[in-house]
């Protein structure tokens, strides 16, 4: 039904409204040929995965903002449940932990724990502020401004970090947020 410039424009990794096509290890021994597609928008987010050989599909959607990192990560422990393969423990994930945090209302005490306890955890920048700008999006202000100051904390020599943080206080989101003084120095 689509002529080869449409395939070719559809399934182009550089457009950011095309699918990605490839093939994922899904066990020690298998590759399985793929197309993803992810989206979101004001705080939702999905993303679809079809599994082309075995013919599964993975269909993850949320009415919280959350990364790709996070949705392609929930899709490939769904994948080890499909392919009997070990689950990976995410006990240590912090941007698990923290989304956990947000939606049992403890952030401020879990974000506290998780500074005291920085020896503990393996901190990724990246990782840490893909989830602080999501939870920027999703309209989070007052939180997204406590992660980005805790991100530039950690990552002091990171002038990505401060930048972050620093856009991050500017955002119409951020505007009327407690506290803002205090992150916004």
């Amino acid at each position: 039904m689509l002529n080869e410039q449409s395939k070719t424009r559809l399934f182009n990794p550089e457009n950011s409204y095309s699918w990605r096509v490839g093939k994922v290890p899904v066990t020690k021994e298998k590759n399985i040929n793929v197309h993803m597609y992810d989206g979101q928008f004001d705080g939702y987010s999905s993303m679809m995965t079809r599994f082309i050989g075995d013919k599964h599909s993975i269909i993850i959607l949320s009415n919280v903002g959350i990364s790709y990192f996070l949705k392609q990560q929930l899709t490939f422990d769904i994948a080890d449940v499909l392919y009997n393969e070990p689950l990976k423990s995410r006990e240590n994930d912090v941007s698990l932990i923290l989304i956990n945090s947000l939606i049992s209302g403890t952030f401020e005490q879990t974000l506290a724990g998780l500074e005291a306890k920085k020896g503990e955890y393996s901190f990724n920048e990246t990782s840490l502020s893909v989830l602080a700008y999501q939870v920027l999006w999703s309209g989070i202000g007052n939180e997204s401004l406590q992660l980005f100051s805790f991100i530039s904390n950690t990552f002091g020599d990171s002038l990505k970090a401060k930048s972050n943080l620093q856009l991050a206080c500017n955002h119409r989101i951020t505007n009327d947020s407690l506290n803002k003084q205090h992150f916004c120095k």
